[in-house]
């Protein structure tokens, strides 16, 4: 939210399973995993599934 609020360039669209824009992430980001208390490192499929996914 605070890309927006600053007014940082667009970057990504996010997009629903239709292919239909519902937000617009601004600015840079990180994509992480997730652990049961912390951050953690994305599997090998996850990091394939997320460099497809936001490739332009």
């Amino acid at each position: 939210m605070a890309g927006k609020t600053e007014e940082l360039t667009p970057n990504r669209a996010l997009k629903d399973n239709n292919g239909r824009t519902y937000d617009i992430i601004f600015g840079d980001f990180l994509v992480t995993g997730l652990t049961e208390e912390n951050f953690g490192s994305l599997s090998d499929e996850l990091i394939e599934k997320y460099i497809k996914f936001f490739y332009f």
